[in-house]
């Protein structure tokens, strides 16, 4: 089965039918036997019978709570000879649960996740406002405040890739994630080009990353709030890339095949999104 890495809009709440892909490892299915288990689910250790081996192993994945929010224990002990039950593990793995709203990890110590968090948050965003805004100009200067936040963003995900995913970085930062590099290096320096300073880079970028985090991923309106020369230089670099390049919802180099299944693995044991940031779509079989 083949995986395609799809940059297009989605929202988790609203547009179940649309899937933005950030990520192109296959999903359950996929024929290698993996199956992904959900973070919400409360599942019972089996009983042992007289048939089985006494000394295998018995996983127990039990919810737990801790201050309000749920999380998943994941344990794994060996039953005594004869026993009926597994023992009650003697040590837990804790994963605190990702919540349904906002973009988890914008403020991870660990400079990869943060960066993640950043890239695959603002364009899942800009994403989605560039296919459902009420005005279509509004999304493009979403996009446009944007960009130097993405575009730092993307540059930290090649410079803190983490050294055990170094075999994954070609096909990560050039082939998935180069063409939406290239396209916010050009929305830069169209606002260059407009009369921002490296100041004013620096402010629009802030006020996106504090719109994204107020608003999250599923607002096609999103809209950073900017002061008025600020707000005027945006929207002039706006319509100068509206002229040269589609929107982000009609931009085909953004649709990408690509497979980087170390790193995935990798986002889903170390950063606070836990992969969910991240999507698969299987387009055939």
């Amino acid at each position: 089965m083949r995986c395609r890495l799809q940059l297009r809009p989605s929202t988790r709440a609203a547009l179940a039918a649309l899937v933005l892909v950030v990520a192109s490892s296959c999903s359950a299915g996929d024929g290698d036997g993996q199956t992904v288990a959900s973070s919400s689910s409360t599942v019972s250790a089996p009983s042992s019978s007289a048939d089985d081996d006494p000394t295998s192993p018995v996983v127990v994945v039990e919810g737990t709570t801790g201050s309000g929010n749920t999380a998943v224990a994941v344990a794994t002990t060996a039953p005594t000879a004869g026993s009926t039950t597994s023992s009650i593990p003697a040590a837990t793995t804790t994963l605190a649960t990702v919540p349904d709203t906002g973009v988890p990890g914008l403020d991870s110590e660990l400079p990869f996740c943060q960066a993640w968090s950043t890239f695959a948050g603002s364009f899942q965003a800009l994403a989605l406002a560039s296919g459902f805004a009420a005005d279509p100009t509004e999304a493009r200067r979403a996009e446009l405040a944007a960009s130097p936040a993405l575009l730092a963003a993307l540059t930290a995900i090649d410079q803190q890739l983490p050294a055990e995913l170094d075999a994954e970085r070609s096909v990560l930062v050039d082939d998935a994630l180069g063409p939406l590099r290239r396209r916010a290096e050009r929305n830069v320096e169209a606002l260059r080009a407009a009369g921002l300073t490296d100041a004013g880079l620096e402010t629009v970028g802030a006020a996106w990353l504090d719109a994204l985090a107020t608003t999250g991923v599923d607002d096609p309106d999103i809209a950073p709030t900017l002061p008025a020369v600020l707000d005027d230089i945006v929207a002039d670099a706006a319509d100068v890339a509206a002229g040269e390049v589609p929107p982000i919802s009609q931009d085909p180099s953004l649709v990408t095949d690509t497979a980087f299944p170390a790193t995935e693995a990798y986002l889903v044991a170390n950063c606070p999104d836990q992969g969910t940031l991240a999507g698969n779509d299987i387009i055939d079989g």
